[in-house]
């Protein structure tokens, strides 16, 4: 079972799965003050932090060095349907964006992103996640 925030009690956890130090760097600028950060640079290394700290946003980009993010995006959905990933990429054609809803992503964002595109996001998840 996912670990949920609950009344501030601890750091949203979220994962930036990104191969480009800039774009890391960028997203770790937005993220880091609010937020619990972890970072890979590929796709096994996301998956890796995937398990062993449960985040519960990710930030995924799609074209990886080692694995695609399309391939990341389907294992985390396998071990963690309820995973919130959100995909980041600088290819906004209509096939790829069609193709991260069909895998399963909650969101698409082409780079370079805003701070109040990755924000509200966030605010999306941190919504549909509030008690009943």
């Amino acid at each position: 079972m996912r670990k949920t925030v609950s009344d501030g009690d601890s750091k949203l956890k979220i994962l930036i799965v990104e191969d480009s130090q800039m774009f890391r760097v960028m997203l770790g600028q937005i993220l880091n003050k609010d937020y619990e950060c972890y970072n890979a640079v590929n796709g096994q290394e996301g998956m890796s932090l995937f398990k062993k700290h449960s985040p519960e946003i990710v930030f995924l980009d799609i074209n990886l060095p080692d694995i695609s993010g399309h391939e990341v995006l389907k294992s985390i959905k396998d071990l963690e349907p309820e995973a919130f990933i959100i995909m980041v990429t600088g290819d906004n054609e209509k096939g790829t964006v069609k193709k991260t809803v069909e895998n399963g992503a909650d969101g698409y964002v082409i780079k370079p992103y805003a701070p109040k595109q990755i924000q509200s996001y966030i605010d999306k998840y941190l919504q549909n996640k509030e008690p009943e």
